[in-house]
C-alpha cells in the first residue's frame, strides 16, 4: 500500500495538513479563500506542492471590490479601468471642441490638477503604451513637473528610461497649446493642424493627446 503524506497551503480553503493525509500520487485541487487567488497549477499532490494562494491586491482606485476571482486572480474593474488588478485606466477622448480648448484642458482635463500634483516634491512620470496588435512599451521620466497657468503649463521633464523611446524630451520647456491658445514655435497652430492639445514645439515628436484610434499624423503618437 502506498504511504501517505500531509499537504498544507496557506490561505487555501481545502488544503490543510491537519485535515488531509493523502497517498502521494493523489491529486487535489487548490481552492483559495476569499481575497486570495491561486497561483500555480490547479491540481497538486502532497508530494509535489505546485500551487499557492496569493492576495488579490486589487487596485483600490480602479476596482469595484478587494475580492478577485479565486481561480484567475482577475479583479472586478470599474468602468474605463482594465488590467489584471484594474490598475490601468483606459484613455477616453473628450469631444474635440472641448478637448482642444484652453479652459477644458485647464480645468476639465486636468492641467491645474497635474500642476498641483507635481508641486512641492519629486514627481515621476510613467507612461504605458500599447497598440491594437498587443505590443506594449513604457517610458519613465524621473523628473516631471508642470508649471501653473501663468507659465502656460510649461513642461519640465528629464532623466528618461524604458524601451518606448524618448520622444517627450524634445518637448521639454515648451508651453501648452490648444486651438484657442497657440504657444508653439511653428508658424501655424499645431493644435489646430493635428487636432489635439499638447506641449507642441514645431510641431511634435510625441502627441499623446491625438485622437484615439486616429490614423496617420492626427492619431496618438
Amino acid at each position: 500500500m502506498e504511504s501517505t503524506c500531509s499537504a498544507s497551503i496557506t490561505y487555501s480553503a481545502n488544503v490543510h495538513c491537519d485535515e488531509l493525509h493523502l497517498v502521494k500520487s493523489m491529486k487535489l485541487e487548490n481552492r483559495c479563500v476569499e481575497g486570495y487567488a491561486r497561483d500555480g497549477t490547479q491540481y497538486l499532490t502532497c508530494k509535489n506542492i505546485t500551487s499557492v494562494c496569493k492576495p488579490c491586491n486589487c487596485n483600490t482606485v480602479g476596482s469595484l471590490s478587494t475580492i478577485c476571482n479565486s481561480k484567475t486572480g482577475q479583479c472586478c474593474c470599474k468602468e474605463h479601468f482594465v488590467g489584471h488588478k484594474c490598475e490601468k485606466k483606459e484613455r477616453q477622448d473628450c469631444e474635440c471642441s472641448d478637448w482642444t480648448s484652453w479652459s477644458a484642458c485647464s480645468k476639465l482635463c486636468g492641467n491645474n490638477k497635474i500642476h498641483r500634483l507635481t508641486t512641492g516634491g519629486k514627481s515621476v512620470l510613467h507612461i504605458d503604451l500599447g497598440d491594437f496588435k498587443g505590443n506594449t512599451a513604457y517610458a519613465k521620466y524621473k523628473h516631471f513637473f508642470i508649471g501653473d497657468s501663468s507659465s502656460k503649463y510649461k513642461l519640465t521633464v528629464s532623466d528618461y528610461s524604458g524601451p518606448a523611446g524618448d520622444s517627450l524630451n524634445p518637448h521639454n520647456g515648451m508651453k501648452f497649446s490648444t486651438k484657442d491658445n497657440d504657444n508653439d514655435r511653428a508658424s501655424g497652430n499645431c493644435s489646430t493642424i493635428f487636432t489635439g492639445s499638447w506641449w507642441f514645439h514645431d510641431c511634435y515628436s510625441s502627441n499623446l493627446n491625438g485622437h484615439f484610434k486616429g490614423a496617420g499624423t492626427k492619431g496618438i503618437s
